[in-house]
Formats: structure tokens, sequence, C-alpha cells
């Protein structure tokens, strides 16, 4: 980062516009590298208020849970993993099958990073199905534990949404998913139980009457400053 050029301004002093674009362009000159998170904050300013912390960046961190790298519940689990090969062109992909008849469901295991700020999750389903037409909902909860902490809690609150097969054999990604807060209190280092299913049991809004291919899930979260 370049040097600030300090002003000190006397009265009857003249705005050139020199000195106008100079400001201009320590301005950028911040900004690009608050931008790279290359600004360091001395403490005794963020804790006297003298320094807005909001204008910290905040970086988004995406994880990709992969259906091989998932693990079917052993009560009500999904089918387990299954490689297809499309007809004509031989793409091979791999999915976890859900029922349409009854909910099933998945789990993943993730150590959240260091810089994990604590703010909730949202997530994005990555599907396709072999026949049939309609909708299916998804659904997907979580919870934290902590170093010595109780691994038969209970689950967050789940948060679900549908996504429309466009035709069968098609690749479809759900649209984003509303927050969703694990139980036990998010935080950085914490050990983070993901479990995904299918709500088949909401026939209102799960209308696929075949299996529904699950290929992946898309996590987003957050890194950085949090209030």
């Amino acid at each position: 980062m370049a040097d600030y050029d300090e002003t000190i301004w006397s009265t009857g002093d003249v705005i050139t516009a020199a000195l106008l674009n100079h400001g201009e362009t320590q301005y950028a000159t911040a900004k690009a590298e608050v931008e790279l998170g290359n600004w360091v904050i001395p403490a005794s300013a963020i804790e006297t208020g003298t320094f807005d912390v909001t204008l910290l960046p905040v970086t988004i961190k995406q994880l990709l849970l992969d259906a091989g790298s998932g693990t079917p519940r052993l009560s009500n689990g999904c089918a387990s993993l299954v490689q297809r090969e499309t007809a004509t062109n031989k793409q091979n992909y791999a999915s976890c099958d859900f029922d349409h008849v009854v909910n099933e469901y998945i789990q993943w295991r993730v150590l959240l990073p260091d810089s994990y700020n604590g703010n909730p999750f949202t997530a994005r389903f990555v599907w396709s199905a072999g026949s049939g037409s309609g909708q299916v909902r998804w659904g997907i909860q979580m919870q934290c534990v902590a170093d010595d902490g109780a691994i038969d809690a209970a689950w967050g609150t789940a948060v679900e949404i549908n996504d429309t097969l466009g035709s069968v054999g098609d690749l479809m990604v759900s649209d984003v998913t509303g927050n969703i807060t694990p139980s036990g209190t998010p935080a950085a280092g914490k050990y983070l139980f993901v479990q995904v299913y299918r709500d088949a049991a909401d026939t209102g809004n799960d209308t696929l009457a075949s299996d529904a291919y699950l290929m992946a899930v898309k996590l987003e979260l957050s890194l950085g400053y949090s209030d």
C-alpha cells in the first residue's frame, strides 16, 4: 500500500486541483487494499470505535458437498452412491437417489474454517431424475459441535426449497435457500454436521413421482467481520 502523505492545513491555504486529485488517488489506493484484505487496522482504533469495522471486507466461501463424499443415514437413508452414464455422449456422473414416497436422508461432516464468522449458511441443490415430471422439495439442517460437546444434540431448524424438473435427464440447480442456522453456537473451528433430505411426505410440494438423483449440495458461508 502506498504511503499516505499527510497535509497540515492552515487558515488561508488554497485547495488546488492537484491536491484534490492527490486525495482521490489516496482514496482509490486505500479502497483497493481493503478489498484485498491487506489493510491492517490497529486494535486500539477498533476498540475505541474510531474505525467503522462494518467496512471491513467479508468473503463468501463455497463448500461443495459431493454425493460421493456423503453417507446415507443409517435410519431412513437414501440409496448408496450410483454411477450413471448418458446414452449418447457417455458422460458419467454419480448420485445418491431419494425415494418419492418416504423421506430419506444423507449427511456430511465439515470442520469449519478458523475465519468463519458465525453467520448463517445458504445452500443450492444439484440433482436430476430419470423419469417423471414435477418438482422435488429438498430440505437441509445443521448442527455445530464444539470441543467436548455432545454429538447427540438437536438439529437446527430445517430450511426447505422446491425445484422443478425441466426434462428427464436434465441437470437441475435449485435456487438458493433461505438462511440456514445450525443448532449449537455456530463458530470458527467447530465440527459441523449437515443433513439433507427429500421431503416426500409433503405431497403438496413434492410432486415428482420418481427417484430424485442428488449429485451435490453447494454451501455458502461468510468469512471475516461479523457484527
